[in-house]
């Protein structure tokens, strides 16, 4: 009886040193070191206070891999912590993606919301401009206004005011073109705030027909009016087909 008791013993001892250990059940998976079966309960992980990401202090000397739930929210910045659970790395603690902090990192990524777009879309032949002279651009086409900021009346709408405080992506774009011929010259687009330029883009041009598009990124103000305006060079012109857009950078 003593020498069966021994190797049930000893066999036991393997079956645990082998690393399958069942906790509500008799036949652990054989690739798990700890299978636990249960229909109406959980796992319990330590629970800790972090003062932060870098906190080696809560949990003294942790090591890679260990599993913590934290209940404080601590620390500013890129280093704060919320309720939740936390792995440690090796370096800091790293909390896992639940439903709600996903939502939470995805509304801390940056976008641009649309605020104006407008176009100007020509047809048959636009107004003959001297060369040197300096533009107003006008759009009769409005693809997006929002609350109602658009300057100007259809169908000669002018610029935008701007709604609230932020930072703002302007683009722009347009064609360009001699009346007649080939000449030497410059063409700019100039943005301006309040009459103001605040940011413009140009090239130097030598063929009848050309275009001009870029962007630009700045910090404006509740009622700052935004406008468009290009000058050409080196030869009396026509503007076709503008395109322009405001972003609100979120």
């Amino acid at each position: 009886m003593k020498k069966n008791l021994l190797i049930s013993c000893c066999m036991l001892s393997m079956k645990i040193l082998s690393g399958q250990v069942g906790i509500g059940t008799t036949q652990p998976d054989p690739s798990a070191a700890l299978d636990i079966v249960s229909g109406s309960k959980g796992l319990k992980f330590p629970i800790v206070s972090l003062s932060s990401i870098d906190d080696q202090l809560s949990v003294p000397s942790p090591v890679k891999g260990f599993l913590v739930y934290n209940k404080a929210e601590n620390g500013a910045g890129y280093t704060a912590v919320t309720k939740g659970l936390y792995v440690f790395d090796g370096t800091r603690w790293n909390q896992l993606l639940s439903h709600q902090n996903t939502e939470d990192r995805i509304l801390e990524i940056p976008f641009l919301a649309p605020m104006f777009i407008a176009s100007d879309i020509v047809t048959g032949t636009p107004a003959t401009q001297n060369a040197g002279t300096t533009v107003g651009l006008t759009f009769n086409k409005l693809d997006f206004d929002y609350q109602n900021g658009a300057t100007g009346t259809s169908p000669a709408y002018d610029g935008y005011t701007i709604q609230e405080d932020g930072v703002y992506s302007v683009s722009f774009a347009a064609d360009v073109r001699n009346v007649s011929g080939d000449a030497n010259g410059e063409q700019v687009i100039f943005v301006r705030r309040n009459g103001t330029t605040i940011c413009a883009y140009g090239m130097q041009r030598k063929f009848q027909f050309g275009g001009i598009s870029n962007d630009c990124t700045s910090s404006l103000s509740t009622g700052d009016v935004i406008s468009f305006t290009v000058r050409s060079t080196g030869a009396n012109f026509r503007i076709y087909n503008t395109n322009v857009s405001i972003y609100q950078s979120h």
